[in-house]
């Protein structure tokens, strides 16, 4: 007896649960590769957003860059669901230790989303607004520049294991935005 009520229970709240959606299920076609870009990085479709996408983060390195950062290696592409970037390796004269740097392209996230460590700061890279952020384990050393309220680039810079002073950090940040400002849309 028990087992026939339990089995009623049962019944009764998956039916109760239940939903039909009339006609019948259409699979998505596929992605490809430029599509797939396409689909992290669209924006609102603003002409400055499109031509934010249809960046490539490894080829906004410049020969200045590469000159006074010492790059020693080659580009690091990497893709994530809210952004596409490009890190590099060196040892930028004057400074102690190894370092990463690189540019981040988040085609539906502006500056006011940037998530810090510790409190944001708004500056202007070349008349462009931006806003620097601490990440990481608070060694990262961010400047993300505006392209559209709901797009930026960041730029980071980070290394060092601690034996350069917090300013030098800034300043070498701070360079590689005045660097690539001039690329952006």
């Amino acid at each position: 007896m028990k087992r026939a009520i339990a089995i009623v229970a049962l019944l009764t709240a998956l039916t109760a649960c239940s939903t039909t959606t009339p006609g019948a299920p259409v699979a998505e076609p596929p992605q490809t590769g430029s599509e797939t870009n396409r689909s992290t990085a669209d924006g609102d479709g603003t002409d400055k957003e499109r031509a934010l996408v249809a960046l490539d983060p490894c080829e906004l390195i410049t020969p200045e860059v590469h000159a006074e950062f010492g790059v020693d290696s080659d580009a690091n592409f990497q893709e994530f669901p809210s952004s596409r970037s490009c890190k590099w390796n060196g040892t930028p004269p004057g400074m102690t230790g190894r370092f990463a740097f690189g540019y981040a392209i988040f085609a539906k996230l502006g500056v006011d989303e940037v998530v810090s460590r510790n409190e944001k700061k708004e500056i202007t890279i070349n008349g462009r607004r931006a806003v620097t952020s601490i990440r990481g384990a608070g060694d990262v050393y961010a400047i993300s520049l505006e392209v559209t309220p709901t797009a930026r680039l960041d730029v980071q810079f980070n290394g060092g294991a601690g034996r350069n002073p917090v300013e030098q950090m800034w300043e070498r940040a701070t360079r590689l935005a005045e660097l690539v400002e001039p690329k952006l849309p």
